[in-house]
C-alpha cells in the first residue's frame, strides 16, 4: 500500500516525467502534500499509483497531473476491470452461440467436435484424418 516513501518516489517519477512539475519544497507544505495524498492514496497499491502516473504520461500530458486527477484515474481504470468479467462472459455466450450448428452437424455425422474428441481419447490427428474421410 501507499506510504510516504511511496509518495515521494511518485514526486521523483513525476518531476522525471515532466520538465514542469515541482514538488513541494517547504517543510509545511511537504507535510500537508504528503498526508493529502496519503488521504487518497493510502489504501492502494504503490505499484499502482505509479504506473497510473507513467500511463497518464504515455497519454501525452503537456503538465503534471494533481492529486484528484491521478486518483480519478485510478478509479476509473477499476471500474473498467470490472466490466471485464461480463464482456467476457458475453463473447463465450457468443462463441457458443456460433459454434452450436456446427458441433450438431459433426455429430449427426457421428463425428465429436474438434474441442470435445480429446475427451474422448481422439487425438488432433486421428480427428483430422476422420473428417477428411
Amino acid at each position: 500500500m501507499m506510504d510516504e516513501q511511496g509518495i515521494k518516489k511518485a514526486f521523483i517519477l513525476m518531476g522525471t516525467l515532466w520538465s514542469n512539475y515541482k514538488p513541494p519544497q517547504d517543510p509545511k507544505e511537504i507535510k500537508a502534500t504528503l498526508e493529502t495524498w496519503l488521504g487518497f492514496f493510502r489504501n492502494i497499491p504503490e505499484e499502482e499509483v505509479h504506473s497510473t502516473i507513467m500511463k497518464m504520461a504515455a497519454e501525452g500530458r503537456e503538465f503534471s497531473p494533481n492529486v484528484g486527477q491521478i486518483y480519478a484515474a485510478i478509479k476509473s481504470h477499476r471500474e473498467k476491470i470490472k466490466e471485464l468479467p461480463a464482456r467476457t462472459e458475453n463473447a463465450a455466450t457468443r462463441l457458443r452461440d456460433y459454434r452450436k450448428p456446427i458441433d450438431e452437424a459433426y455429430r449427426s455425422k457421428g463425428l465429436y467436435p474438434y474441442h470435445e474428441a480429446g475427451e474422448h481419447g481422439i487425438s488432433s490427428g486421428e480427428w483430422e484424418r476422420m473428417v477428411k474421410a
